[in-house]
């Protein structure tokens, strides 16, 4: 077995980690809470876009998947703005709302007109680094709030915005060197893309833990 080989198995992990928590999340859906059913709808995208960027990559007539990285980006940043706006911050703020529809505009813009997505040597899409800085944001916002008194420190909700934002500052480091990490030598990146592998593992397993928490506990 190559280390090509060894790479293509252990990425796996992650669509079986993602089917597995799609089955909890449907054994506990109607339990579930607003916020951990936008998290369940998350991770349905998320497998969703898995599978369709193995057939692309490697099995298609295309084998290049680039291209997805800033649509996925614009769809993550949807899913967490409704998950921060709506019901963890409560928000009811217009600038702030006007704030996220700019950056999701932004997107739309640099996907469209400025990314050269289907060049693999000149690959550099901002879509990800836009949503994942948006992403961020909103989570730190989230502290600013609790510090204020303006919303209810829970701990499940703490967990969330803590891995929200150490998985999303991982991912934004890795997003702004994408072109280098996509033509450097494997043997140099092969760490960096390991790091991102355990990060995005690691962050769909709690997300899948609170989606579990919740719904066992709202059952009982």
């Amino acid at each position: 077995m190559t280390p090509n080989d060894f790479y293509k198995l252990i990425t796996l992990i992650s669509p079986i980690a993602l089917l597995i928590g799609i089955i909890i999340g449907i054994f506990y859906f109607r339990y579930l809470s607003k916020w951990s059913r936008v998290i369940f709808a998350y991770l349905v995208m998320s497998l969703i876009f898995d599978f369709l960027a193995r057939y692309i990559g490697f099995y298609s007539h295309l084998k290049y998947n680039l291209f997805l990285h800033p649509i996925f980006g614009f769809l993550e940043l949807v899913f967490f703005s409704m998950l921060y706006y709506k019901y963890i911050l409560h928000s009811k703020s217009i600038p702030l709302l006007l704030f996220i529809i700019f950056m999701l505009l932004l997107i739309v813009v640099e996907f469209v007109f400025f990314s050269k997505l289907f060049d693999a040597k000149s690959f550099q899409s901002f879509g990800r680094v836009i949503a994942d800085s948006t992403i961020i944001s909103l989570a730190m916002i989230y502290y600013l709030r609790l510090v204020q008194g303006k919303v209810v420190m829970r701990s499940d909700i703490n967990i969330l915005n803590a891995t929200v934002i150490i998985f999303y500052s991982i991912n934004l480091i890795l997003c702004i060197f994408l072109n280098f990490l996509v033509n450097a030598s494997v043997s140099i990146v092969t760490v960096f893309w390991t790091v991102n592998l355990v990060a995005l593992n690691a962050f769909y397993l709690i997300l899948i833990y609170l989606i579990w928490q919740d719904g066992k506990t709202r059952k009982i």
